[in-house]
């Protein structure tokens, strides 16, 4: 009976002597986004070919904008600063092709975080006879408004969701469109890339119905060869 007594008090010192901690708490960390004020127009337009953005994209008093992070600061040469201003601004483009391309202003602070506007950069070669009427507006298929147009310059504009889906995700696609008198309406961007799932599709056969103010084009999905002819009609 000394004997078990003995083992059972050996286990509890045991058992003491491994007694677990408490584990370290885990922090939370407020984050701060950098609030980008950008002096930049909404959109601009380059002729193809131009080598430099900066004859389009001007500075207001020597900056393109600001930004402000009142909580972390940005590290400036070894200083934290809480406003820095934009004598530069990033170009993610080429204007030796057709397309559309940002003008961004980009704030990172001293946590990495970065903040972020930006301006469209309209690349493309404008018609020598631009169509006189200007087509802007909402376009509606099936009752919405499935489809925003905006003008750019006289015959250039910006088609937003070009398959004039229902589903306004594709919204946030777009592609150039070009309006003349000689050659009609034409979407430049000829291959649209969609959302995982969407497809990829090619356009064709588009024409503006002046009468009825209707935009209608021909699209084929290049993964199935799914064929779509489509309309919507200005609001």
């Amino acid at each position: 009976m000394k004997k078990l007594s003995l083992l059972f008090g050996l286990a509890v010192l045991l058992f003491s002597g491994c007694k677990k901690e408490n584990p370290i708490s885990s922090t939370s960390e407020l984050v701060s986004v950098p609030k980008v004020v950008s002096f930049l127009d909404d959109s601009y337009l380059a002729i193809l070919g131009t080598d430099d953005v900066a004859p389009q994209v001007m500075p207001v008093d020597g900056f393109y904008g600001y930004a402000v992070d009142s909580i972390y600061g940005f590290n400036v040469g070894g200083q934290i600063v809480d406003t820095i201003w934009f004598s530069d601004v990033s170009w993610n483009g080429d204007t030796t092709t057709t397309g559309i391309a940002k003008v961004e202003l980009i704030a990172t602070n001293s946590k990495g975080i970065s903040g972020i506007a930006s301006s469209k950069f309209v690349i493309v070669l404008p018609p020598t006879d631009p169509y006189p009427n200007d087509i802007s507006g909402n376009y509606i298929r099936g009752g919405l408004v499935v489809t925003t147009v905006e003008k750019i310059v006289d015959g250039v504009y910006v088609l937003y969701n070009p398959i004039f889906s229902t589903n306004l995700a594709w919204l946030d696609t777009y592609c150039i469109v070009i309006h003349s008198v000689a050659d009609g309406i034409d979407f430049v961007d000829q291959v649209e890339p969609g959302f995982p799932g969407f497809g990829t599709f090619t356009y064709a056969n588009e024409f503006y119905d002046e009468n009825t103010l209707t935009i209608c084009a021909d699209m084929t999905r290049i993964e199935d060869g799914l064929a779509l002819s489509r309309c919507v009609t200005r609001e």
